[in-house]
């Protein structure tokens, strides 16, 4: 398995974080593209500290890639990730295989998964919480700073000549919970933090009222 050694220089700009780590090599292979893109968008984000992954939550990943990869309509309960009190975002790809690079693809999609999460946030509206994508929401959660991720390819069932790959991140601590109207009582607005252009510019709702 090749191990993928992280740029550290945008690991220093994350929360948390000790300097220490900022220069380990990660040694899950293909999987570390998804850590790295992980922190890379966290980065943007004030006070929201880097990720690390682990071999339990990337077997826990897997381990429900496999069964969705199989069954398409099994992820839509996740119910597996909630008895592990594990947060958890779900992607499938699909492409027509004609003289296809599977692993470049497979690079590809574990590479672009993370940002398109992140983008369902562009309309996020961090001072009430409010249009928030779910994934994008999992993705910055300030108190999730472990990550897993797993990935599975199996045949389109609609199509011939097709693959399909699902890729799924398990996250601990488990975040995109408590959404409120009030944004007094929205954990969005406690856990997803502002990017820094914004940072100045943006009236911040905490418990203890507005500042």
């Amino acid at each position: 398995m090749v191990k993928f050694t992280i740029n550290h220089a945008f690991f220093l700009t994350c929360f948390g974080v000790q300097t220490s780590f900022s220069t380990d090599p990660c040694e899950f292979g293909v999987l570390c593209l998804a850590l790295e893109k992980h922190n890379e968008l966290r980065s943007l984000h004030s006070d929201t500290p880097c990720m690390t992954m682990t071999a339990e939550l990337n077997q826990d990943a897997q381990s429900w890639a496999d069964t969705a990869s199989q069954d398409y309509n099994a992820h839509l309960g996740y119910m597996q990730s909630v008895d592990k009190h594990q947060g958890e975002n779900v992607a499938f790809y699909w492409k027509p295989w004609n003289n296809v690079d599977e692993e470049a693809w497979i690079r590809e999609s574990i590479e672009e998964v993370t940002q398109n999460w992140y983008n369902e946030g562009a309309n996020y509206v961090y001072e009430t919480g409010r249009s928030a994508g779910r994934h994008f929401a999992q993705v910055v959660w300030d108190e999730s700073v472990k990550l897993g991720v797993g990935w599975a390819l199996s045949d389109c069932d609609e199509w011939a000549n097709c693959k399909r790959i699902v890729i799924v991140a398990r996250y601990l601590e488990k975040g995109n919970y408590g959404w409120s109207r009030d944004p007094e009582l929205s954990q969005f607005v406690v856990h997803i933090q502002v990017v820094f252009f914004l940072k100045f510019h943006v009236k911040r709702v905490e418990f203890s009222g507005q500042i």
